[in-house]
């Protein structure tokens, strides 16, 4: 059973869901709550709650803090029980990022041993994480300093970006 709990974050509705085991998926930036529940995969069985500002729970303030420009952490616990090893690996090794830091792909296929042959399996890795924000990938850009790919969109990858005070190349 997976609880899905919409809050409503200065850049739209933001979806959480997790499981007993962890946070399983963020859905950032839906315009309608609507949005959300046609980026979530029909085979969850779920509990829904709305929240208001009053009644949120840690994570989902520490979310709406974060997209209001605060520096937050996120050390909660995930749900990657999904996941390939490789992918957890990246996902983890990309949660080590600093708030305000970025990292090449080729930094992380070096960080996991791969010297820079894995540039691209990092990406696709990166491409999957269903925990954007949590686990920041938007923190990760091309090695020539532009940002490149983000399952969410450039526009949001850039936006974040600019929440942490780090300036990129972007072209639309």
């Amino acid at each position: 059973m997976f609880e899905l709990h919409i809050v409503k974050t200065s850049i739209g509705c933001t979806g959480v869901l997790h499981s007993a085991r962890g946070i399983r998926k963020i859905i950032p930036s839906c315009k309608a709550k609507s949005e959300i529940f046609l980026r979530i995969d029909e085979s969850y069985s779920l509990i829904e709650h709305d929240h208001d500002y009053n009644s949120l729970d840690d994570l989902c303030l520490r979310l709406v803090d974060y997209l209001d420009g605060c520096k937050i952490n996120f050390p909660d616990t995930l749900d990657t029980s999904h996941a390939t090893k490789f992918q957890k690996q990246v996902w983890e090794l990309t949660r080590t990022i600093p708030y305000g830091e970025t990292r090449s792909y080729a930094w992380v296929s070096e960080k996991l041993g791969f010297e820079k042959r894995a540039v691209r399996p990092v990406g696709y890795a990166l491409g999957r994480n269903p925990l954007p924000i949590i686990i920041p990938c938007h923190r990760v850009i091309g090695s020539n300093g532009h940002l490149v790919g983000f399952s969410a969109g450039l526009g949001l990858k850039k936006y974040l970006l600019n929440l942490e005070n780090i300036d990129v190349e972007y072209s639309s």
